[in-house]
């Protein structure tokens, strides 16, 4: 197969219909039924996430894609490779999934997809190179924070003349993992002046911008996950990643308590010195509060994957001090499990 070059690059316009196929799988309606059997369709599974438990929340993802002619140079399917945020966007209406300009099947040649949810993510792009890979330039997890991140590709799909068509078939995985940080009291609570309490807590020192390239993921089983982090986007104890929202006089510990949840953050090692939690907290009623920053790199956890939920839990001992327990590793989403089937 040759090179990629812009000069091999063809304007496919009429190369490929998308047509996202509902939960009932039932078809969009065409304008020429005749070529109906040419159109391409969806099916997708997702990997859970807190904000998108199952398909029902997913309203929007974009699509890129390109396939290898018989000369063997790449046909950009939408005519937006090196064009940033320009994925044909594919969208939920009356329970179907559509899109605007249909395209359809050339048979006889691989295609390949990209998608990614949400569709208006910036800094989105599909690369030309010796193979196009997708690309997400200075990804802000700050500037997302109420939102997933997910990738899909579909690779290495043909079909010949006369061959019936099946729905593409897209995977969604998560790009980022999600850190929850839990205190807990001491099993007995009737120690006379036993009170614990947290005041404040922080999670800094991760950097909050990042860039992500296809061609260096592997879902769910490598360290970096495609990311590469910037080392001058790092968070402070004055402007953390994350912090707790915690009352006037602080939050009284009576049972197992959330102080962050669903925070995002970039697939990375954790045994960089300065990744921390600070925790002001009070194990009697006194008044008097302890602060303790504590580095990631002293806990037993050396990387967080995409796609996977870490649980960091402490307790508050009437002695006053505190002590982690060995972060838990989880699925994205333990009630629901790994994989959500959007059809």
């Amino acid at each position: 197969m040759r090179p990629l070059s812009y000069r091999t690059l063809v304007n496919a316009a009429a190369a490929l219909s998308l047509l996202a196929f509902a939960s009932s799988c039932a078809k969009v309606s065409i304008d020429k039924p005749d070529h109906a059997g040419q159109y391409i369709d969806f099916s997708t599974s997702v990997e859970t996430k807190a904000p998108v438990e199952s398909s029902a929340d997913m309203t929007e993802f974009a699509v890129w894609g390109y396939y290898a002619d018989v000369d063997g140079n790449y046909v950009d399917v939408f005519g937006r490779i090196n064009q940033e945020d320009t994925g044909v966007e594919v969208r939920k209406e009356n329970g179907s999934w559509v899109y605007e300009d249909l395209r359809w099947w050339q048979f006889g040649v691989p295609y390949n997809f990209f998608a990614v949810y949400p569709a208006d993510v910036s800094g989105v792009s599909l690369q030309a190179a010796e193979e196009p890979s997708l690309t997400i330039t200075d990804y802000d997890v700050l500037a997302n924070t109420e939102s997933d991140l997910m990738l899909a590709t579909a690779p290495d799909i043909i079909y010949q003349n006369g061959d019936a068509t099946q729905p593409v078939s897209f995977r969604f995985s998560h790009l980022l993992s999600r850190i929850d940080l839990v205190c807990r009291p001491y099993s007995d609570q009737d120690i006379e002046g036993y009170e614990p309490r947290v005041h404040s807590a922080k999670l800094y020192g991760l950097g909050t911008e990042a860039s992500f390239s296809s061609d260096q993921f592997t879902a769910g089983n490598t360290r970096r996950n495609g990311w590469t982090v910037s080392g001058e986007s790092l968070t402070t104890e004055d402007f953390p990643l994350a912090g707790a929202d915690i009352p006037d006089g602080g939050l009284q510990i009576s049972e197992r308590t959330s102080l962050m949840s669903d925070v995002l953050v970039f697939p990375q090692q954790t045994f960089r010195p300065g990744m921390v939690f600070k925790i002001e907290w009070s194990a009697t009623g006194d008044g008097n509060t302890t602060s303790s920053v504590i580095e990631l790199i002293t806990l037993p956890l050396e990387a967080w994957v995409g796609g996977k939920h870490y649980v960091y839990t402490f307790t508050i001992l009437p002695e006053g001090r505190i002590i982690f327990d060995t972060p838990s590793v989880q699925k994205w989403d333990e009630a629901v499990g790994g994989i959500i089937i959007v059809e």
